[in-house]
């Protein structure tokens, strides 16, 4: 029998999805294949460029699309589960759960035999929940033999709607350390810069539900009260070249009162990068398709 490879499937691969789909490979080896399947080239959501890793195979269904909500569902539908079939026998990781294009896939692949998993970060107290609403997502969660979760409470959550408790693991949201390491350009501490040449990083998508707000608010509280705060402008900018790091010139601060409510002045010493993604950009409820 032919061994079973595991399949991943997301709108786009970026970074951190090609990280974890090349983690898996090398944890498996040459015991199984692993596949990554992107519906798009690019992503709706998020400006990096698509990523095609090391030790994993990946496969792009419409790679010229500006917009795959633009490409018509049975197109979408059948260009899907084409590359899953083709791919079998395999487990099959999906995300996007409340998608009809994903349920549908996964409905079929279960039905004809394959496992299937969802991966979801979503938890109970992002949002005001309704009963009605919660019951429905109970469908959309049959297909699925087993879930990976983000952390305890959104695995509470894929409890409460409906995956048995021993088919849930965690830590779905993972980020590759080296490729952090990498890109920062400098010795690990203790080396590399001094202690008070060191800058504050916050790893985050600019969206107001992150919550970014309040962490300006406390460096504005820093830079008042420390005796000697942080040199921001003195730093060296260890970043990597855009085509590797995936960032732009940096924006001022003082374009993000507006838009996060942050406190203070001293737009020259917060720099946000983001390839193309200005504040004046950054949309103010989610994104498009977001779990919730």
């Amino acid at each position: 029998m032919t061994e079973q490879s595991v399949v991943f499937v997301w709108e786009n691969f970026g970074p951190v999805h090609a990280d974890r789909c090349d983690a898996v490979a090398r944890h498996f080896g040459d015991r199984r294949k692993v596949h990554g399947i992107e519906l798009a080239g690019s992503s709706q959501v998020y400006a990096w460029n698509s990523q095609d890793g090391a030790a994993f195979q990946k496969h792009t269904l419409f790679p010229a699309a500006a917009a795959i909500y633009k490409v018509p569902f049975f197109k979408k539908a059948a260009a899907l589960l084409r590359a899953c079939w083709a791919r079998r026998p395999a487990d099959f990781f999906f995300c996007n759960y409340d998608s009809p294009l994903i349920f549908c896939t996964a409905l079929t692949l279960r039905l004809t035999g394959a496992r299937v998993f969802v991966m979801n970060d979503s938890k109970f107290d992002d949002y005001r929940r309704y009963l009605a609403r919660e019951l429905v997502k109970r469908v959309f969660y049959l297909p699925y033999d087993g879930a990976i979760a983000s952390a305890a409470r959104a695995a509470d959550y894929l409890r409460f709607l409906g995956v048995p408790e021993s088919r849930i693991l965690s830590h779905y949201d993972t980020m590759s350390t080296e490729r952090i390491r990498r890109l920062a350009g400098v010795a690990r501490a203790p080396g590399g810069p001094a202690f008070a040449a060191r800058h504050f990083t916050i790893v985050a998508r600019l969206v107001e539900k992150k919550n970014i707000a309040t962490a300006l608010r406390a460096y504005a509280l820093y830079r008042a009260e420390a005796p000697q705060p942080d040199p921001g402008e003195q730093q060296e900018d260890h970043r990597k070249p855009d085509s590797e790091a995936h960032v732009a010139q940096p924006v001022s601060r003082r374009m993000l009162p507006q838009r996060f409510g942050a406190a203070g002045d001293r737009g020259d010493e917060v720099k946000v990068h983001g390839r193309g993604r200005g504040p004046e950009a950054l949309p103010r409820r989610g994104y498009p398709g977001e779990l919730r």
